[in-house]
C-alpha cells in the first residue's frame, strides 16, 4: 500500500504546482534543465515546454481539454518526442499525463496515463520527477534545496 502523505519538500513545492509555476518548480526546485523546444499548437491548444532532462520534455497546456482531446494531443506530441510529460491545467484542476507505450509481451495498449491534481490537494507526489543531484553532468548551484 502506498502512502498518501507528502514529504516536507513536496509540501514546499505544491504551492508552485497550484500556481502553475512549472518552470520555477522544475528548474529551480526539482533539478530539471532549461527547455529546448519552441511552443507547439495542436488542435488550437498551445503547449509550452517548461523544462527537459536528457531529451525528456515537459509540455504545459494552460487549458484542460477533455480526455479524447488529451489523447490526440499526446499522439501529436509523440511525433515530436515519444517520451514526454504533459500537464493540462484548468482553474482548479490539473491533469498530468505520461504516455505508456504498447507492450507486445503483455498485450498492454499504448495510452496516456493521467494523474489528476486538484488545487489545494496535499497528496500529490513529485518525488518521481525530481532529478538527483548526481545525475547532472554540470550541476547548477542552488538547483536543489540540499545542494
Amino acid at each position: 500500500m502506498t502512502s498518501t502523505t507528502t514529504t516536507a519538500a513536496e509540501q514546499d513545492y505544491l504551492p508552485l504546482v497550484d500556481a502553475k509555476e512549472f518552470r520555477r518548480l522544475f528548474l529551480d526546485k526539482l533539478g530539471w534543465e532549461r527547455p529546448t523546444h519552441k511552443p507547439v499548437t495542436v488542435e488550437d491548444h498551445q503547449l509550452t515546454e517548461v523544462a527537459q532532462f536528457k531529451g525528456l520534455p515537459i509540455w504545459w497546456c494552460d487549458r484542460l481539454p477533455d480526455r479524447p482531446t488529451q489523447r490526440r494531443i499526446d499522439a501529436a506530441m509523440r511525433r515530436h518526442n515519444p517520451e514526454h510529460l504533459l500537464i493540462f491545467t484548468g482553474n482548479d484542476k490539473q491533469e498530468w499525463g505520461w504516455p505508456r507505450h504498447a507492450d507486445t509481451t503483455t498485450g498492454a495498449n499504448a495510452k496516456l496515463l493521467i494523474h489528476p491534481h486538484h488545487v489545494g490537494q496535499r497528496d500529490f507526489h513529485l518525488a518521481a520527477v525530481r532529478i538527483p543531484l548526481g545525475a547532472h553532468p554540470h550541476p547548477r548551484r542552488g538547483a536543489h534545496p540540499h545542494a
